[in-house]
């Protein structure tokens, strides 16, 4: 398989489990949740605008099993404020999350990444388990490239992606994969045979939104 066709493969197995994971959101929350996801993007880490995520929370995850990788992922601060009223029938403009709250956001995050690694094993006919940080408040470029242990030159890939909840919520959210998951699944695991056919049968279920205009957060 070429390496255009391989991308395009890794960006259809990606936005089904985008929207596998976010579809188990809409299960904890009872609500609807539909989502949209934009094309992969190779980034250099010290070039990455950061403007349409901030203020951000964001979390490590740790992939192992048939193939080793990490990831992070980031959620705006106001996107979690919403998603913890949606849990207590609350409307509280907190953006301070206290332990409770940062404990109901690791249960949501640990179940949205369990379903995401599995979306993936899935796809990949290989078998995939995520292990899932706390969540923590965004600092800096070092975030990332101290869990992945590169330099804040090196390139990773990027999936963005929103998500509207019951009309009411409209999320933005980035993971970020580091070199590994570029290795090991875009040039070794990703064949034509276990990932492109379930793939083009499965597309359906998720919209492709080619263009990010930033959401409104006011």
């Amino acid at each position: 398989m070429s390496s255009s066709k391989s991308i395009t493969v890794i960006n259809e197995m990606l936005d089904l489990a985008v929207s596998s994971s976010m579809s188990s959101l809409g299960t904890i929350l009872e609500s609807k949740i539909n989502t949209n996801c934009n094309n992969n993007k190779t980034e250099i880490i010290n070039n990455i605008d950061f403007t349409s995520i901030e203020p951000a929370m964001f979390l490590n995850i740790a992939f192992s099993g048939d193939t080793q990788f990490k990831a992070t992922a980031f959620f705006r601060i106001i996107d979690l404020s919403v998603i913890l009223n949606f849990m207590t029938n609350s409307e509280n403009d907190n953006t301070e999350f206290d332990e409770m709250s940062l404990g109901m956001l690791n249960e949501i995050m640990t179940q949205i990444f369990t379903e995401f690694s599995k979306k993936l094993s899935e796809n990949l006919k290989l078998d995939i388990n995520a292990s899932v940080s706390g969540v923590m408040k965004f600092k800096d470029l070092n975030n990332i490239s101290s869990f992945f242990e590169c330099e804040n030159d090196s390139e990773i890939l990027s999936k963005s992606f929103q998500y509207e909840i019951n009309s009411v919520i409209k999320g933005f959210s980035v993971l970020y994969f580091n070199s590994q998951f570029i290795d090991s699944l875009l040039y070794e695991n990703v064949t034509e045979s276990n990932s492109e056919s379930q793939l083009k049968t499965e597309n359906n279920k998720t919209t492709i939104q080619d263009e990010y205009t930033k959401p409104n957060i006011n």
